[in-house]
C-alpha cells in the first residue's frame, strides 16, 4: 500500500520563509538592542523604575562642588544649602555614566552594557569610598536583577517583539 501525500507546497513555502527570516537575525538583534536602550534611556529619564533612593543631603551639598578635584569650592547658588528649586537628576551630573551605555550586535546576539569601574556600584548598591564606609543605595539602570535576568515586561515586549516579526516572515 502506497500514500501519496500532497499539498505540501504552502508548508514547504511557510518553511522556506522561516528559514529565510532566522537566517540573517542582524535585523531583529538590532532593534532589540535598540530596545534595551531605550528602556535604559526612559530609566534614566525617569529617576529610576520604579524611583530610585533620593540624594542624600550631604551627597545634595557635595554635588555643588568639585568632588575633591580641585580646592576652590563652587556652591551652589544657595552658599551650598539644598534648595528645592535647585535640582540635580540622579546619577547624572556629568552624563559620564548614561553616556556610557553601548550596545553591540551580532547576528546571534544583542549586548549592551558599560565598562565604568564604578558602574556596578549603582547598580546593585553596596559600600564604597575610602574604608568602604559609604553605604551606596541600589539605583538599577540596566533593566535586570542580581542574577541577570530582564526585567519582566521588558522580557514579554521582546518576546512579542520576535513572535510578530516571525509571523508576519511567514505570512
Amino acid at each position: 500500500m502506497s500514500i501519496k501525500v500532497t499539498g505540501l507546497e504552502e508548508i514547504r513555502t511557510t518553511l522556506s520563509k522561516l528559514h529565510d527570516a532566522t537566517h540573517n537575525m542582524h535585523p531583529m538583534m538590532a532593534e532589540i538592542g535598540n530596545m534595551l536602550i531605550n528602556e535604559i534611556d526612559e530609566t534614566f529619564e525617569d529617576e529610576g523604575r520604579p524611583k530610585w533612593t533620593p540624594l542624600s543631603r550631604t551627597t545634595l551639598r557635595l554635588g555643588y562642588t568639585n568632588m575633591g578635584k580641585s580646592k576652590k569650592k563652587k556652591t551652589h547658588p544657595n552658599n551650598g544649602k539644598v534648595s528645592k528649586g535647585f535640582e540635580r537628576k540622579i546619577l547624572q551630573k556629568s552624563g559620564r555614566l548614561r553616556g556610557s551605555i553601548t550596545k553591540e550586535i551580532t547576528n546571534n546576539s544583542a549586548t549592551v552594557g558599560t565598562n565604568l569601574e564604578y558602574a556596578a556600584i549603582h547598580q546593585f548598591g553596596g559600600m564604597a569610598g575610602r574604608g568602604r564606609k559609604v553605604k551606596i543605595p541600589a539605583r538599577p539602570y540596566m533593566p535586570i536583577n542580581k542574577a541577570g535576568n530582564l526585567k519582566p515586561s521588558l522580557r514579554q515586549d521582546i518576546l512579542e517583539y520576535v513572535q510578530k516579526t516571525m509571523e508576519e516572515a511567514v505570512k
